[in-house]
């Protein structure tokens, strides 16, 4: 069979799962009943393992020495990703825990090859401190065959639970790399409307041949006052610093929390709820040698989400991005302006949908570069509910990464352009391993 022949067919598949049973929200039900798509909370200790098969088309074109090199391959392939996760709440205090292997085995002629594999694991604690006070904790490690870049999901740097992990989907370069990631909170209710928090943060990326290592630190602390009741205003102070091989600086971030934050449902719409911030923060990075010149670049920074409830059973959502950060893929700070939306349903009982896409564009030397790279993800899944522990899934997912010229410090991994189309069916499963006493 032929890929596009393979595509159509998996894409009538797709088709096929979704329109075979009546619509969920016309049935006016609202079970969740197959543990195999939705898990189920009440688990202590759970387990789940897939196995998938499919087709992948890569593009991809490559700069070097001034010429631009193409190439097309295509592969099947097929792979394996289990996850085992830990949750346990003990009065106040919560603790979670979860580790993942994902691996895919390409055929190529006759030869078979281990192409690209990731193991990942994450921890995250919370403990009540007196009676007004919360410290929470987190940490993520993650070994990949592979170089990764997605600048979606990071809206705020020192969220505890923000602890993004490599995809498959999104890698852009064969290089073994590790990621370590910790994150720290501390927060305090100071009277009715006000309260005191502090974070702090660190990460360590190595591994990568050919682009640069990356250390960042950072800190800050904030007073937050409630002043309506959706409104939140707050003062406060981050910094971040960057260093790249050989304690060399990366730059610096001041992260100016001065500004306002607003959450709660909508007046004229009340399934629809919104969550915004807004604020400034400035970049400060070193340019030239002998004697170096610092260069300080100020902006308006936030983020925006939003979401609304499409009849009992299906969900719109939305987030946009704009700030600062620290980029794997050159040595001084970027600034990064990101959107995503997705939509997501139970068009039946058994079966679920999930439609998401995002654009990213990042700009060099803080924003003031003319050279910048660009990110484009886009994927449809459904899932078929076979019992109440299996599931059948359907994926089609797109990834599309745009480079920019060569500069100072950024390696061979800015200078590619890619292209990736992947359509994977697979087989799922969801096991409870250890359940609170009397469930």
């Amino acid at each position: 069979m032929t890929p596009h022949g393979l595509i159509r067919v998996l894409l009538l598949v797709l088709t096929a799962s979704t329109a075979a049973t009546p619509a969920f929200a016309q049935a006016g039900r609202n079970e969740r009943p197959y543990r195999g798509l939705f898990g189920d909370s009440r688990a202590t200790l759970t387990s789940s393992i897939s196995t998938f098969g499919g087709y992948d088309v890569l593009t991809t074109n490559q700069s070097s020495m001034g010429t631009t090199v193409s190439r097309d391959s295509g592969a099947l392939y097929g792979g394996v990703n289990g996850t085992l996760s830990y949750h346990r709440p003990v009065g106040k205090v919560s603790f979670d825990a979860s580790g993942a292997t994902n691996m895919h085995l390409y055929r190529q002629t006759s030869d078979a090859a281990l192409r690209s594999h990731t193991t990942s694991g994450q921890m995250g604690i919370g403990i009540p401190v007196l009676r007004r006070a919360q410290w929470r904790a987190a940490q993520s490690f993650s070994a990949s065959s592979y170089y990764n870049f997605s600048p979606f999901g990071l809206f705020n740097p020192l969220d505890v639970e923000d602890l993004p992990l490599p995809s498959s989907d999104t890698r852009v370069a064969g290089g073994r790399t590790y990621d370590y990631r910790a994150f720290s909170s501390f927060g305090v209710a100071v009277g009715r409307y006000d309260t005191i928090s502090a974070d702090g943060s660190g990460r360590r990326l190595w591994g990568v041949d050919d682009a640069p290592t990356l250390t960042t630190v950072g800190g800050g602390a904030r007073w937050a006052r409630r002043v309506a009741r959706a409104w939140t205003t707050q003062v406060g102070y981050g910094y971040e610093q960057g260093l790249a091989e050989k304690g060399r600086s990366a730059g610096g971030l001041h992260r100016i929390d001065a500004g306002a934050s607003y959450a709660a449902p909508l007046s004229f719409s009340r399934r629809t709820r919104l969550a915004a911030f807004f604020g400034a923060s400035m970049a400060s990075y070193s340019i030239g040698d002998n004697p170096s010149r610092s260069i300080n670049v100020p902006q308006v920074v936030g983020s925006a989400t939003v979401s609304h409830q499409l009849g009992r059973t299906w969900s719109l959502g939305g987030a946009y991005s704009r700030q600062f950060r620290f980029s794997e893929l050159t040595v001084n700070p970027t600034f990064t302006t990101s959107a995503l939306m997705s939509l997501q349903g139970l068009p039946a009982r058994r079966i679920g949908l999930t439609f998401s896409g995002g654009y990213a564009t990042s700009t060099l030397d803080a924003g003031r570069s003319a050279r910048s790279f660009h990110s484009l993800i886009g994927s449809a899944r459904s899932q078929v509910g076979l019992s109440r522990s299996f599931a059948l899934s359907v994926e089609y997912s797109y990834y599309a990464f745009a480079g920019t010229s060569s500069g100072a410090g950024t390696g061979r991994v800015l200078e590619t352009d890619i292209g990736r189309h992947a359509v994977r069916v697979g087989l799922s499963t969801w096991v409870p391993l250890l359940k609170p006493r009397g469930q």
